[in-house]
């Protein structure tokens, strides 16, 4: 897995995504960052009554695919479940829910590296 200031140095636009829960809501937020000279952005999104902070986990990833512009995006996430459902996605599973859904879309859009940290077999270039 390559490190944080080496996906930085190859020109990577790193996205933190974190999603939460409280009292049967659930919200996302994403932090991305690169060394060009392109301004960090923080941005969020409430999810509502979803099923588990999985869920928002998996929200903030949809979140992130879907505003960032950079042509090499590595997502960074805490969240095994959601890192699965990605892995699962971009290998051609069928989406589960909204969110899955958007995810599988935003994946499909274009022709953008993505890499996501915890992805087996699988690296930057």
């Amino acid at each position: 897995m390559a490190s944080i200031g080496t996906l930085l140095d190859g020109g990577w636009r790193l996205c933190y995504t974190d999603g939460t829960g409280r009292e049967g809501q659930v919200a996302a937020g994403v932090f991305s960052e690169d060394r060009k000279a392109n301004p960090s952005q923080t941005y969020g999104t409430f999810g509502g009554p979803l099923c588990s902070v999985a869920d928002g986990e998996r929200l903030a990833i949809a979140l992130a695919l879907e505003k960032e512009e950079s042509n090499m995006i590595a997502i960074i996430s805490d969240s095994q479940a959601a890192v699965h459902t990605v892995w699962n996605l971009s290998r051609g599973q069928p989406p589960r829910s909204d969110i899955e859904l958007r995810i599988h879309q935003a994946l499909r859009k274009d022709s953008r590296e993505r890499w996501l940290t915890g992805e087996r077999n699988s690296s930057p270039s």
